[in-house]
């Protein structure tokens, strides 16, 4: 650990920096840094605020993730065995980046040894020219690239074709497969929806289609374009290119987000919200009732 200033306890393993701080860790090939930071050598936990920057470079040898938050903790388990990992925590104003996917979110947590990258309170994902967006996202990661994406409650997919023209897919869940760096499969299960814009064979566009249907598979093509639609039952109407409704040209939670998505590494620094009016909906989630036993009075009674 590197900093302006540094305090070190032997004795419970405690550094503390303070100032350009710089925490690297040579086994996992990560770097934190930030304006004040610890580290607790018998216990590997970690932690960076101001400008808190993680950089993690330990899923690709070409690439790095950068994630910037409020503040950045590290957790580590299973210390000097083979089976060690980590978990890094970011809390708030989420801003991540690497060249193949970005994404903003309230809160994140990533963990090293499932590969996964789960985002919380109205996250959104960008990959290519795909937007992803709901209540809770996680990224299921490969050695370089991305293996999966699950969206779960008020999920959204968009694709922008132009300026004026989006696919929007949209239901409760949605699963995203990947083949290399290419979106391949989509599923979404409950309530989905759909405004479609096919390409003819020219790569014109002649009319766009919208549908509501109970299960969507997504097909798409080696472009990452979307190619075609599957679904089990639906009610779909088909309009000719500028001739619909403007209630079936844009989902009820269409946005394109652009204006937030983050443009480099040196860009993650600066939170930009969402407009006023365009977060997601609030919906309470429902939980079991709790079981309670009958008690039994035991008020004394008077024969």
């Amino acid at each position: 650990m590197l900093g302006d200033s540094l305090h070190y306890d032997k004795h419970t393993g405690l550094a503390e920096a303070f100032g350009n701080i710089f925490y690297r860790d040579t086994v996992n090939r990560n770097i934190l840094l930030g304006e004040y930071g610890f580290y607790n050598e018998l216990t590997g936990e970690a932690m960076a605020t101001g400008r808190a920057l993680a950089k993690d470079f330990s899923q690709s040898q070409t690439d790095t993730l950068f994630v910037h938050a409020d503040t950045l903790r590290v957790h580590s388990f299973n210390l000097d065995t083979d089976s060690a990992y980590r978990m890094l925590h970011g809390y708030y104003h989420v801003r991540a980046y690497r060249s193949d996917v970005q994404a903003v979110s309230d809160s994140l947590m990533a963990h090293s040894q499932l590969k996964t990258l789960t985002l919380f309170k109205d996250p959104i994902v960008w990959e290519g020219a795909h937007q992803i967006l709901g209540e809770e996202i996680t990224a299921y990661l490969n050695d370089s690239t991305i293996d999966s994406v699950y969206v779960d409650r008020q999920a959204l997919l968009v694709e922008q074709l132009d300026t004026v023209l989006y696919n929007q897919v949209g239901g409760r869940q949605m699963r995203a497969y990947y083949r290399g760096k290419q979106m391949h499969e989509n599923v979404v299960d409950g309530n989905g929806m759909v405004v479609y814009y096919p390409y003819e064979k020219d790569s014109t566009i002649l009319y766009h289609i919208y549908m509501q249907t109970p299960r969507i598979q997504i097909i798409y093509n080696e472009e990452g374009k979307l190619d075609s639609l599957r679904t089990p039952e639906h009610d779909g109407l088909m309009y000719p290119i500028g001739m619909a409704p403007a209630q079936h040209t844009r989902l009820h939670n269409f946005e394109w987000f652009d204006y937030i998505r983050p443009r480099d590494k040196y860009d993650l620094f600066e939170w930009r919200p969402k407009r006023s009016g365009s977060e997601l909906k609030w919906v309470p989630r429902r939980e079991a009732p709790l079981q309670y036993l009958k008690k039994e009075d035991s008020t004394p009674t008077s024969e």
